[in-house]
This record gives structure tokens, sequence and C-alpha cells, in this order.
């Protein structure tokens, strides 16, 4: 499977001709949930169809997800599982289960993950719990690219600071008794880097800018 960024004007199956094992993707307020559906090639199929929903109520998630539905149903079974924010490797593990599932007489699985819109620490859970099992490197990840950040001085990403904590699987071993190193992947929002800097306060901070943005109009807001 290759390994660069291919950007992708029509999605078929991974195999030509022969059905994905399983197709996953997310319902969300933003567009972009849409993204990947719409360009699956008209004869694109899998043998079982994943949507995943958060649990807080959206409007505008719910009519996405209506459309979801509309495309999918013409690619495979459906299954929509439901994600509780407060309690998230429960619903994990069931995904991970259910790949497996739809994998177990498969010699060569084919697994299609669109990740445009889940929330970044569940892809890391995710891309943990496949590495584990190793299924990583027989999956395929779409991503569909926003079009615009709003990126204003007086409209941020998010709003307040809810709370800080260690992604599941990811918390390492902390030594308070060492110097602390605060690595800091540098985005578009500023309040929650320095939520960060000051609840941590480390010995060191490294800010890492990644360069060049998506788009160049987009560099202005990193350097805020």
């Amino acid at each position: 499977m290759s390994k660069e960024l291919l950007e992708i004007q029509t999605i078929t199956t991974i195999v030509n001709n022969v059905a994905d094992n399983i197709f996953i993707s997310s319902g969300s307020p933003e567009i972009r949930c849409l993204g990947t559906l719409k360009k699956l090639d008209k004869n694109y199929k899998a043998k079982q169809v994943l949507i995943l929903k958060y649990s807080h109520k959206n409007k505008k998630r719910e009519e996405n997800l209506k459309e979801m539905h509309d495309i999918l149903n013409k690619v495979g079974p459906i299954e929509e599982l439901l994600i509780d924010e407060e309690s998230t490797m429960p619903m994990m593990n069931e995904i991970i289960q259910k790949i497996e599932k739809q994998i177990c007489n498969s010699e060569s699985p084919r697994i299609t993950i669109d990740v445009s819109t889940l929330i970044k620490w569940h892809i890391l859970i995710l891309l943990n719990m496949l590495d584990k099992k190793g299924l990583f490197h027989k999956c395929r990840f779409l991503y569909t690219e926003p079009k615009e950040y709003i990126i204003d001085l007086f409209q941020p990403l998010s709003f307040g600071i809810k709370q800080i904590f260690p992604i599941p699987l990811f918390s390492g071993n902390y030594d308070f008794a060492k110097d602390c190193l605060l690595v800091i992947f540098l985005g578009y929002e500023g309040s929650r880097a320095m939520a960060l800097l000051e609840n941590i306060d480390p010995t060191e901070c490294l800010l890492l800018i990644p360069k060049p943005a998506y788009h160049s109009k987009w560099e202005e807001g990193r350097k805020r």
C-alpha cells in the first residue's frame, strides 16, 4: 500500500472489483464528513459499513448523518455506533472487534477508514489498537482537508479550556523527579498551547511549527 500522501479524485475499492471488508466513517457537524463519501466511485462496495456517531446532540450532525446514510446505503450494510465522549475505550474496543470479525476469513484484509472528523485523540487510540493487532499496515486511511479555518483574532476555533488529560494508551512513565521537556505542535489555537504550558510548567519547551501550511494564507494564523 502506498506510503505517499495522495490526493484522490475518485475513491475505488482497495482491490479493483473486490468489495472492501469494511468502511468506517464518522458523522460530524462539519460538512467534511461528507467529503470522502461524495468521492466514492458509483460501484464502490464494502461488506460492512460502520458510521461512528458522537454522543452529544447536534442538529447539523444529524442532518449530515442522514445524508451519510443515503449515500452509504448503496455501499453495504450499515451499523451506526454511538461513541460516548466521556467513556471512549469500550467503543474503540468494539470497533476493533468488528474489524477483526469482518477480516477473519480474508487473506488480504481490505480496510478503509475515513478519519476526517474523528476527534484527534480518538484517532491516536484507534491507530494504537490497530497497530497492536497487526492491522495498521492493512488499512487505507482517508482524510478530507478543510477548505478554511476560522483564524480571526476574535473568532478562535474553540472556546475555553475544559480539561487537560493523558490520552489512554499514551500516558507513558512520568518521573516527577526529573526535568521535563514539553513538545508542542503549534496550530491555530494558541490558548490551548498556553494552557498546557502553564499547567505542566516544563523545564524546557520545544515548539514545532508545521511548514508549509496547507494554504499560504494560513501561515499568519500560526504565527499568532
